[in-house]
């Protein structure tokens, strides 16, 4: 046998030795080697091997719910070994963005790789990508600790990342009265809130001039983090001259911080003129004479007296009646540059009957130009009855007999007159004709004023329709 095939024949021996060590628990065992030049002596250990993570990172979605970490065993698997392993906070938090885990893994005889689970708690909230640590300790069983023996995990954020959002005026109209003194402007922060952000503002005339209506205004706004609001003020200037309403315009640029202009991103501040003018009548109540042809109503404008100005105006029926008291009225007033007052006319309608004093109303509204409704802007005019007061009287006669008077085209003609012994031609009258039936009406109702007065009855027929004799006259006193 040559020396080759000696030393083939001496490791299949120490193969089969050392198998049989491991059966019984011997540590070693000597093995002999045969002569010649291969010969010699050696010891056979035993190697546990090296634990270690399967990498130094690892990574899980936050909804993934938990991850297997792979602890591997290389460089031998003899013999059963443990190896403790740990999970500490990174930017990651025990209890709200993963479970904390400890535990030992066991590797038997043979076996390469264990894993264990780390669960991963989920939530709404953006907080970016975090991270805890990962690391083994205390092996046992003759192994050793390899590289890497500790790790970090990384929580990937499925929450989606705040913007840091558009910039904008709150409204794309402001007013301020001219004696405001000043009018804060908003600037609104939407869409995200993330970070730091700035934005700058500016003035410029519209019709009103920097100087002597307002002050001209510019400078950048911060917004920190999470901060959605931020104002800056303009001071407006008052003065005693009529300009009406002017304007301002206000404009937004330079947005930093990753945010946008938004709309409206331009603005336009009116400034309302304080010097108005006030639209009203002269007082509450007016009074005219039912005999009296027109009655003049007098309208006022107070305060600035400057450009022009209308105002509209219409009657109504209180107890008066349209057309039958007054004519009703309605039209637009005038007033222009300087004027303080305007007229409105009313036509008042006289009769003879005693109805009492009675009311109308006249209204102003729809006020143009520079100006406002002032107070009163509605008011009473009162017509007051020329008329005297009256009694109803009832004046009754005999009935004539005659068959002419008590038929169609007969009747009976009632005279009366304040001067006894008057002449039926010249005095009042009340004619009663034939209607129907069996006779003519004998009796009348008449409104008399206080006074005495004196009556005659004329009977008429169609044959005769000037009539008979009057009757006596008879009188009455109504006091």
């Amino acid at each position: 046998m040559n020396d080759s095939s000696r030393g083939v024949v001496h490791n299949f021996i120490r193969v089969i030795l050392f198998t049989l060590a491991s059966i019984i628990g011997v540590a070693s065992i000597l093995a002999s080697g045969g002569g010649g030049g291969g010969g010699g002596n050696g010891t056979v250990t035993p190697l546990p091997g090296t634990l270690q993570f399967s990498s130094a990172a690892y990574s899980v979605a936050e909804n993934g719910g938990s991850i297997n970490i792979t602890v591997t065993r290389t460089g031998g698997s003899d013999g059963s070994v443990t190896v403790a392993y740990t999970t500490t906070n990174g930017t990651a938090t025990s209890g709200s963005d993963y479970t904390a885990t400890s535990g030992t893994l066991t590797f038997a005889d043979g076996v390469t790789s264990q894993n264990f689970s780390i669960p991963i708690l989920n939530d709404t909230a953006y907080e970016g990508d975090e991270t805890l640590s990962i690391a083994l300790s205390n092996a046992t069983g003759g192994a050793t600790l390899g590289t890497p023996n500790t790790a970090t995990l990384t929580i990937t954020d499925d929450d989606p990342a705040p913007l840091p959002g558009t910039l904008q005026f709150s409204s794309a109209a402001y007013s301020v009265a001219e004696n405001g003194g000043s009018i804060n402007i908003t600037v609104t922060r939407t869409g995200g809130s993330a970070g730091s952000v700035t934005v700058d503002y500016t003035t410029s005339n519209g019709t009103a001039t920097s100087g002597s209506d307002y002050t001209a205004t510019s400078g950048t706004l911060t917004f920190t983090d999470g901060v959605t609001n931020q104002s800056f003020a303009i001071p407006i200037l008052d003065d005693t001259t009529y300009e009406g309403n002017e304007t301002v315009i206000i404009s937004l640029s330079n947005v930093t911080g990753g945010a946008e202009l938004g709309t409206p991103n331009s603005a336009v501040l009116t400034i309302s003129e304080n010097e108005v003018s006030s639209i009203q009548f002269t007082s509450s109540t007016y009074s005219v004479a039912e005999n009296v042809l027109l009655s003049a109503i007098l309208v006022r404008r107070s305060g600035s007296t400057s450009g022009t100005t209308t105002v509209d105006y219409s009657t109504s029926d209180g107890t008066a009646t349209a057309g039958s008291d007054y004519t009703a009225t309605s039209g637009t007033l005038t007033f222009t540059d300087g004027e303080i007052f305007q007229t409105i006319t009313i036509p008042i309608l006289g009769d003879s009957v005693y109805e009492g004093n009675e009311t109308l109303n006249i209204t102003l509204s729809n006020v143009t130009g520079e100006a406002s409704l002032g107070s009163p802007n509605t008011a009473v005019l009162t017509i007051t009855d020329d008329d005297p007061l009256t009694t109803s009287i009832s004046v009754s006669w005999n009935a004539n007999r005659e068959s002419a008077v008590n038929a169609p085209g007969g009747g009976y003609r009632v005279y009366y007159s304040t001067t006894p012994g008057f002449d039926i031609a010249t005095a009042n009258v009340i004619d009663e004709p034939y209607v129907s039936g069996p006779s003519a009406h004998t009796s009348t109702t008449i409104q008399l004023a206080s006074g005495t007065y004196y009556f005659k009855v004329v009977a008429y027929s169609a044959l005769n329709s000037a009539g008979s004799e009057p009757s006596q006259e008879s009188s009455i006193v109504i006091p």
